[in-house]
């Protein structure tokens, strides 16, 4: 009884669907005459068909026109034109404003924009785009070629993946143009534009999931970045060279460095505070981490241009330090400040940066710019 009941609730079911198709006011209805039926069937029958007949040729129409829109976007992409490409495409690459987009690509970290890390990223110089399907790096290269060089831009080195000797990527230096109106670095958030000194330079690379970006001076750019390959193979050397060493317990931040450099810590002459200073005698040029302000709440940016100011001042003018590149990096898990600085045509290396437990802001310097030895200090610096 229970399975009759069941099958009569089916019945029932397929029935209003039924009832539904061929307007019956009831399945029941055996008084309806045959004829009757027959018609708004038909009816019906040729109203279902000439539906699906227009839903056919509707679907076929926007299939073909939507093949269309597409083929006409691609083809733009090839040409490297943009000219047809969505508003998403257009501008230029977030933090690194002169150096123009690549038609249909998007920010990797979009929805990470507010994230410190990728704040730290952009403020770096760098970025990154996630390019549209099948795209080839020959029509990513082909396209800044062209473009950079509307812009002022002059393409150095292209160097491949299996260079040994130098770091793969298409080099750019800026070579003309009003500075004030093309690069700036830094973030989306910073409104005060920056204008770019002569000495810059940009690295195009493919990298993970998309094109990459970076800012770097004119003289990495031309060299391929053969001096970061250098400076790897020196860090390996520094550490398998003897045993390690340690800073003082007593001196404020702790690092971990190769016994073939000897360290002096002594009282600063700017600030009741300890400095330390590296050298070696089988390494020329010196590092130091010298406290040079106390933490008044002041940029950092600010608080190394009055240092400069002041060191500059008991200096011969044409052996003052000049900022050439300015931007911001992580030390010991603080955001800090990295400069690129000249003294009469000698690179000189700084880094500033707060330790948190004490408020002073440290001044880590290179004379020899950014050797292997600063970047392992900067690397490897960390909070006491």
């Amino acid at each position: 009884m229970k399975k009759k009941t069941i099958r009569r609730q089916r019945g029932s079911r397929v029935a209003r669907v039924l009832r539904s198709m061929l307007g019956q006011r009831s399945y029941r209805n055996k008084t309806a005459r045959p004829e009757r039926l027959r018609r708004k069937m038909v009816r019906r029958l040729w109203r279902v068909v000439f539906s699906g007949v227009l839903i056919i040729a509707g679907g076929g129409l926007l299939y073909t026109t939507t093949k269309s829109v597409l083929e006409i976007k691609r083809r733009s992409v090839d040409e490297t034109d943009g000219e047809t490409i969505s508003a998403v495409s257009v501008g230029d690459v977030v933090g690194l404003p002169g150096i123009p987009i690549y038609p249909g690509s998007e920010f990797m970290f979009q929805d990470d924009i507010k994230d410190p890390l990728v704040q730290s990223f952009l403020a770096g110089g760098e970025s990154a785009y996630i390019l549209p399907i099948d795209t080839s790096w020959e029509t990513v290269a082909t396209f800044y070629e062209k473009k950079l060089a509307e812009r002022g831009w002059e393409h150095v080195v292209s160097v491949s993946s299996t260079d040994k000797e130098k770091v793969q990527g298409e080099y750019w230096v800026f070579s003309s143009g009003d500075p004030a109106q093309d690069l700036q670095t830094g973030t989306e958030s910073e409104t005060e534009s920056t204008e770019i000194p002569i000495d810059i330079g940009v690295r195009i690379y493919s990298g993970i999931s998309g094109v990459w970006y970076e800012i770097i001076t004119s003289t990495q750019a031309r060299n391929g970045l053969s001096d970061r390959i250098e400076q790897d193979k020196e860090i390996e050397l520094l550490l398998a060279l003897g045993s390690m060493q340690e800073l003082p317990d007593t001196f404020p931040w702790k690092l971990s460095f190769p016994e073939v450099w000897d360290v002096e810590i002594h009282k600063s002459q700017l600030l009741d505070a300890p400095s330390a200073e590296f050298s070696s005698i089988t390494y020329e040029g010196r590092v130091s981490i010298e406290p040079i302000a106390f933490d008044a709440g002041v940029s950092l940016s600010d608080v190394a241009s009055e240092y400069l100011d002041s060191v500059n001042s008991y200096r011969d003018e044409d052996r003052s330090l000049s900022v050439v590149q300015e931007r911001e990096v992580t030390i010991a898990k603080q955001d800090a400040v990295s400069f690129s600085l000249d003294v009469d045509g000698v690179q000189v290396a700084m880094a500033v940066v707060t330790q948190p437990k004490t408020g002073i802001v440290y001044a880590i310097t290179s004379f020899d710019g950014e050797d292997a030895f600063f970047l392992y200090v900067t690397e490897n610096l960390s909070v006491r």
